[in-house]
């Protein structure tokens, strides 16, 4: 497409983007196509639902109208080269940037008005893509009622770029926060689109919109909204409903902007249906659907929406002018805000106005102060049968109640419930229902008025922890009624925080929750133990550590680079205050050996050391270099743990007051941090609290078996008496079984371990160490077989470890890991010697996870009679349904193996076997089952098979397996 001097840029010219993306080895350019929208991505609506049925007049007879033929001229190749210029907003799907022209596109003939990209995540660009159809489903009100829109575009950028804002925010980790929302209205229409299917979750992906930057929202909360302002919107969502498109869903006013500035932005077009030029545009349309109902009857469903949404906005322009005086937090910045926590005596101060933080979230934080004043007048007045709540602080020893009307003091209303006190039962659930209440009300559900609280000191942390997260979620403060919480269970709440925090969105996120009031502020301020864990932060170090006051510090350091090391050799002279002590990274060997860490610890209790070696480059370490710590005392150690950091047996730093010790070597250097056994036996002999042990690649070589023997000849059986939790790797067989041997731990019940082996011999008692646990029946009830051509593991416990996924899902009692060699000749025997050291006796549910070869399992199942369920993959069919026809002779009659088996599920994992053997094989175990009183169910992915009577038997033999495109459309249907 050639362009004219002064011609205005249309909506299909642009064919690619060219963006810089910054990558770890440097800036590169990655060029985005432009992406064709499928016609059919979003679905036609079903006329299926009673309400459509009952109102037939309302409906389009030949379904919604079909779109109009575009008026653009012919797609151009315009590829636009750019950067992303300032960050306008963030939101749960995407991210808005304003667009920068290079110099080059700047002095083009062509005009193009200012632009913004809408970035997807990476878990919405379904939602994106269905964005992209419905803009151009309304190209005739693009410039009119909705922004105009240049194209969507989608490219793979490497996988070693930086961490861009729209990647960082959500990043989904179960099926359930993949982008399906948009997908529900598709499924309700049929199947959605493969498109949409394949763009649940695309990690690598950069998917973007390309638009017209527009202007603000609708009037600023310091201006009223007009009656011709509100006919204007009105008019715009009548535009969209004669295109029969519904965005009910997504209706709320911050996705009404104001029209761009012209210039240097595009005029307003004229509405082709009112002839009406709107000052406004719509946005977003990623929950939009197309609707069957006519323009008149999307107009009557909007009312009631529209109406709400009125309201909202005077709710939160009253607000507005109620938090005017609040200036406190005007000028903090990101999570310096620490510094601005102000010391006031008001009360009731509403929350402060984090725009600085999170822009998006004024209007809830004003609605909700808003509400709140409505509450503090309503429990200032009295009630009949109540008595009214006066003071900010509960009587000591009085219960509070809540009932329909009002909050009372000390004496219950007639029906009422007691509330929130410690020696209420229902304390932690009436907590609960206050923090739903919060939950909905954030996301604009219609529920009644939030309910106060007292202390929560007493409640579980699980309770406390829902809290948190309802408050401190997406890292701003929330409507908290502080005044009805004491300072105890606002230091508590905050305490919980921390940690929550630290976990999810960085270390010193948790001071948002502060900003409920100046009251909880200044409690947060005046309590010495919220200040006392010291992160590595260049700016908020010093901070802390005053703020603390006396209390004992908890130092956790990144060591990473020289400024790092700088803020260790101005934090660690407190080490008379430490009281945990977290080291690790590159550096720590220069911080290891700092003077200051060579003075008394009298308060440690906790130290861990981590030595990471930077680009797999280590530094040599002498292995005497913990020699000098702590003056060669540490008095109250009860954690240990050491990471790649060489220590002597005789180390000071192994205490005998020490529960908790872990000791890790190092992969790169194997020659490093190595004990002979015998001198770890000797530590362990020294350690009689110890409650948890982990080593791992620790041990050095014995070379041989007999010099293994001549350096434990004198050596004593650790008798471990409070030993609970066990880890133990190893490369060396040798070493695993003399340090089993050498060890006695009557109340251990949690073991895992790992080891090499060569030869089955190395697998024999006392490979597995017995668990106190497996004398109750109940304990041991499910294990797990997983094989690999190189390994084997083999778990148990209460419940099955690993899902059907082979995905870690729940601790194990018992895990042993054993690698072999590829074609390792006793396989069988291998699995049967480890297996039969636990106690099978008592297993209900088998899974069976193995591909490589054929396993004979007649051996381990004779020993679990009391087994009921067996899952494994359906490639091994024959090795499970002909031992489901073996008997057997145990000194009387003969018998089926595993006569209390209920259930046998084979799972496919898209392969099947030939069907007609496959079936046959299933009709007679089944029936030999049947015949000796034993009812067997059939499981096949999740799919129950009929095979109780003589008919069903006979069509099982005559079934046939689906093929792959037959489930998944099964599976499309199902969801």
């Amino acid at each position: 497409m050639a362009f004219n001097s002064g011609q205005t840029l249309p909506q299909n010219a642009v064919s690619s983007l060219t963006f810089q993306i910054g990558t770890k080895a440097g800036p590169v350019f990655v060029q985005l196509p432009r992406q064709p929208v499928p016609l059919d991505l979003v679905n036609e609506p079903k006329h299926s639902t009673r309400d459509e049925q009952s109102i037939a007049s309302s409906t389009y007879p030949n379904g919604p109208p079909i779109r109009a033929p575009s008026q653009l001229p012919a797609p151009g190749n315009l590829n636009l080269s750019c950067r992303l210029g300032k960050r306008i907003a963030i939101g749960e799907a995407s991210v808005l940037y304003t667009l920068e022209l290079d110099d080059a596109m700047q002095a083009s003939m062509v005009h193009i008005p200012p632009l913004m990209v809408k970035i997807a995540r990476p878990n919405r660009t379904a939602s994106l893509a269905r964005e992209a159809w419905f803009y151009e489903e309304m190209e005739c009100l693009q410039g009119v009622a909705v922004a105009r829109c240049y194209g969507w575009f989608e490219a793979e950028i490497p996988r070693n770029s930086l961490p861009h804002t729209w990647k960082t925010k959500h990043v989904p980790r179960v099926d359930e926060e993949l982008d399906v929302g948009g997908l529900e209205n598709e499924r309700s229409n049929g199947a959605p689109h493969e498109m949409l299917e394949d763009r649940c979750w695309r990690p690598n992906h950069l998917s973007i919109l390309l638009m017209e930057r527009l202007g603000e929202r609708i009037p600023p909360l310091d201006q009223p909204m007009s009656m011709d302002m509100k006919a204007d919107i009105e008019s715009i969502f009548e535009d969209v409903a004669h295109l029969g498109i519904d965005v009910r869903s997504g209706l709320r006013y911050e996705n009404i902007l104001l029209a761009p500035t012209t210039p240097p932005g595009l005029p307003s077009l004229p509405s082709p249906y009112t002839n009406r030029t709107h000052a406004f545009r719509l946005v977003n349309f990623d929950q939009a659907f197309k609707s069957g109902f006519n323009v008149w009857r999307i107009k009557g469903n909007l009312l009631q929406p529209l109406a709400r949404m009125f309201e909202e906005f005077e709710e939160d322009r009253r607000a507005f002018w109620d938090i005017q005086d609040d200036k406190v937090l005007e000028n903090s910045q990101n999570w310096d805000i620490v510094y601005h926590m102000a010391d006031t005596d008001d009360e009731y101060e509403e929350p402060a106005k984090a725009a600085k933080l999170a822009p998006s979230c004024g209007r809830v934080l004003q609605r909700q102060w808003s509400q709140r004043q409505v509450l503090q007048a309503q429990l200032s007045q009295s009630t009949f049968g109540s008595q009214p709540f006066v003071g900010s602080q509960p009587t000591v020893g009085s219960q509070f109640f809540v009932d329909s009307q009002s909050f009372v003091g000390s004496q219950p209303a007639a029906g009422s419930q007691p509330f929130a006190s410690a020696e209420s039962p229902d304390n932690s659930q009436q907590l609960v229902y206050w923090i739903d209440d919060v939950y909905y009300r954030q996301r604009g559900k219609s529920v009644s008025g939030p309910l106060p609280f007292q202390a929560i000191g007493s409640l579980p942390s699980s309770t406390v922890r829902n809290f948190i997260s309802t408050v401190a979620e997406d890292e701003k403060p929330s409507f908290v009624p502080g005044h009805f919480i004491a300072s105890t269970p606002i230091v508590k709440i905050l305490q919980d925080t921390i940690g929550f925090k630290e976990d999810t969105s960085g270390p010193l996120s948790w001071i948002v929750v502060t900003h409920v009031c100046r009251r909880w502020r200044r409690v947060a301020l005046g309590a010495a133990v919220l200040w006392s864990t010291i992160l590595c932060s260049h700016h908020s170090w010093k901070e802390f550590i005053a703020r603390a006051q006396e209390a004992p510090l908890s130092v956790w350091l990144n060591l990473s680079g020289s400024s790092d090391v700088q803020i260790a050799q101005s934090v660690l002279p407190n080490l008379l205050r430490i009281r945990h002590l977290y080291l690790r990274g590159p550096k720590i060997v220069d911080v290891i050996t700092l003077s200051c860490l060579s003075g008394q610890a009298p308060l440690l209790e906790t130290l861990m050391l981590e030595y990471e070696p930077p680009r797999k480059i280590r530094a040599k370490i002498d292995g005497d270099i913990l020699s000098s710590l702590f003056g060669g005392s540490v008095p109250r150690l009860d954690r240990l743990s050491l990471t790649g950091i060489p220590i002597r047996a005789d180390s000071h730093l192994f205490s005998e007051n020490l529960t908790w010790l872990d000791i890790t070597g190092c992969d790169i250097d194997p020659t490093v941090v190595r004990l002979p056994l015998a001198d770890l036996i000797n530590v362990l002999l020294r350690l009689p609290l110890l409650e948890t042990l982990s080593i791992d690649g620790i041990v050095a070589d014995p070379v041989s078996s007999d010099l293994l023997d001549g350096s434990l000849a004198d050596i004593p059986v650790a008798h471990m008496a409070h030993l609970e939790v066990l880890s133990a790797y190893t490369e060396y067989p040798l070493i695993h079984k003399a340090f089993m041997a050498h060890l006695s731990a009557p109340e251990l019940v949690m073991c895992g371990m790992g080891t090499f082996i060569e030869s089955r011999d190395e697998l024999t008692p006392p490979f597995v160490p017995p668990l106190i646990s497996w004398t109750d029946p109940n304990s041991f009830l499910s294990m797990d077989i997983e094989e690999y051509p190189t390994r084997m593991m083999i778990c148990g416990g209460l419940r099955h470890a690993l899902n059907e996924r082979m995905e870690l899902v729940a601790p194990m009692s018992i895990s042993v890991m054993v690698h072999l060699q590829e074609g390792f000749p006793e396989l069988d025997e291998a699995i049967y010697d480890v297996s039969s050291q636990m106690p099978l006796h008592i297993v209900r549910s088998l899974q069976l996870f193995y591909t490589t070869y054929p396993i004979d399992w007649a051996p381990l199942l004779m020993r679990m009679d009391a087994i009921e369920e067996i899952t494994t993959f359906i490639t091994r069919w024959k090795d499970i349904l002909q031992v489901m026809t073996m008997t057997v002779v145990d000194n009387g009659p003969m018998r089926l193996l595993c006569p209390k088996l209920k259930k046998l599920k084979f799972l496919t994992l898209n392969y099947s076997p030939k069907s007609e053997v496959f079936y046959e094989a299933l009709a007679i175990a089944v029936e030999m089952r049947r015949e000796s009183g034993s009812e067997l169910e059939v499981i096949i992915d999740e799919e129950s098979i009929p095979s109780h009577s003589v008919e069903e038997l006979g069509a099982l033999r005559h079934r046939r397996l689906p093929s792959f495109r037959q489930r998944i459309l099964r599976r499309l249907a199902f969801k």
